[in-house]
């Protein structure tokens, strides 16, 4: 019957008409037999048992007549079904992400972390899905999936984070990733899952910020404002030339306010946030995003938000510097010299900024901003002279050589000693320097340079072969490993 039934259309007429000639021969033969057998041996065995044999059915016209099958056949319900199915792969597909709503975005539920098990010998299963969402691969569709929800639905429709609905489940995620390195360790003997941020923890330990604190403050503080910076980053293109603000601009000489940097005070130990802003600015470096007259004051105001991070906690993140490098790489020799000027000044700025602390004095000699600033000076010296000249190449790397010397410590005689030590370390011992690669960028740029222009930039910092032997004696110090 469920092969007549569901074989339908022309290709199930073979089907169909070999079922039907089955079931005919098994109601007008086989069946006859099996019941006419099954009768004989009851009756034999009835009556070896002693008891009564049963007396014959009744006919079948006395029987109840079958029920009617309804009006919808199966073969009617079945079409209607994928007729429905289709219709509805059809809308989702339009839709798309967006139809998702709050019911089916919810975010995890908050757990606190129970006594750790001990002899765990497998890592357990939410230890390993923590594992997968901490991959820099997915992270980075996390980050760049809260970059486009804030970008594209909370500015337009005027929410708060909180309303959107999938916002808060990302960030969630994002800050679960903070703890995979600590969880996987155990193997998930020890796990907890952070609240999503929508009300305010009611306890938390004094100068230590709870996982359900950074919670709360990433989507009810920090989130609103950068939907305001990249809302006022909109706002200075439309006003510079070419902008459809830029009459009234100009009429009205509006003086707009820059950021803020009190309002980011906090948001120094929020690694997400951090992240969420450098995305912002890797977005902004993009060809097609700005202009020369607007770039400068978009890049201020990120600008000032990153220093309230601190330059320790940025100085060591590769991926956002090289984020940085390749946005930038993508203009090739269309790269805008008002730009160029501007992402250097601040980068050997940054490279400054650890000296000028007042805390713990933290060298960026080894650091990941040191050595991709020289990298992103060859790359652009293999475009040719014309985004960046031979003479601004050797200038900028022997600022940056200053500024990473200025901030290596105390002990040192001239401005430029800590680099030449650093120098001289690497090359006795390329293996266990923190040093090496970056020194192998400087030799990569002065290969590419004239050989006199060399030999006078080693002379100026104090790397040529005879100050390179003078480091042999008295002079050296002990390099500075990377924190």
């Amino acid at each position: 019957n469920n092969c007549i039934t569901f074989n339908i259309g022309q290709d199930g007429t073979w089907f169909r008409t070999e079922a039907r000639r089955q079931n005919k021969i098994f109601k007008g033969t086989i069946l006859p037999q099996a019941q006419s057998i099954l009768k004989n041996e009851t009756v034999k065995r009835r009556k070896k048992l002693g008891k009564e044999v049963e007396e014959d059915e009744p006919p079948a016209e006395i029987l109840p007549k079958k029920r009617k099958r309804t009006a919808l056949s199966f073969v009617d319900k079945a079409k209607a079904d994928a007729a429905k199915s289709k219709m509805n792969l059809k809308k989702h597909e339009a839709e798309g992400i967006t139809s998702l709503t709050a019911d089916n975005v919810e975010p995890l539920a908050s757990s606190q972390s129970k006594r750790r098990k001990k002899n765990v010998e497998i890592p357990s299963i939410p230890s390993l899905a923590l594992m997968l969402i901490a991959d820099p691969f997915v992270t980075r569709l996390l980050l760049d999936k809260c970059l486009n929800a804030i970008k594209s639905s909370i500015i337009p429709d005027k929410k708060l984070p909180g309303e959107h609905h999938s916002l808060p489940s990302v960030l969630q995620l994002l800050h679960l990733t903070q703890y995979s390195v600590d969880i996987c360790a155990v193997k998930g003997g020890e796990f907890q899952i952070p609240g999503p941020g929508f009300k305010s923890p009611t306890s938390s330990t004094d100068n230590v910020i709870c996982a359900d604190n950074v919670a709360y403050a990433s989507l009810r503080r920090y989130a609103p404002l950068i939907g305001k910076i990249m809302l006022d980053i909109k706002v200075d293109m439309r006003m510079s030339v070419g902008g459809d603000l830029y009459d009234v601009a100009v009429e009205t000489k509006l003086d707009r306010k820059p950021t803020l940097s009190n309002a980011w005070v906090d948001a120094a130990s929020l690694c997400v946030v951090r992240a969420l802003i450098e995305g912002v600015l890797v977005d902004l470096l993009r060809p097609g995003r700005s202009t020369e007259q607007a770039f400068v004051a978009q890049f201020s105001r990120l600008e000032i938000v990153l220093e309230t991070f601190g330059a320790v906690s940025i100085m060591h993140d590769r991926a956002c510097w090289m984020s940085i490098t390749q946005a930038l790489l993508s203009h090739k020799a269309k790269l805008s010299s008002v730009i160029r000027d501007l992402v250097t000044q601040t980068w050997v700025k940054w490279l400054k900024q650890s000296a000028n602390e007042d805390t713990t004095r933290v060298s960026s000699m080894n650091s990941a901003l040191h050595e991709i600033f020289i990298f992103l000076l060859n790359e652009w010296g293999s475009l040719g002279n014309v985004v960046m000249p031979v003479d601004n190449r050797l200038s900028l790397s022997m600022n940056a050589a200053e500024a990473v010397s200025a901030c290596s410590g105390n002990n040192i005689t001239t401005k430029l000693a800590a680099f030449a030590q650093a120098w001289h370390a690497s090359t006795k011992d390329e293996k266990k320097s923190a040093f090496t690669g970056i020194r192998k960028e400087y030799e990569k740029m002065l290969r590419d340079v004239p050989s006199d222009r060399a030999i006078q930039w080693k002379e100026a910092v104090g790397v040529d072969d005879k100050s390179l032997s003078m480091l042999d004696g008295d002079l050296g110090g002990k390099e500075e490993e990377t924190p």
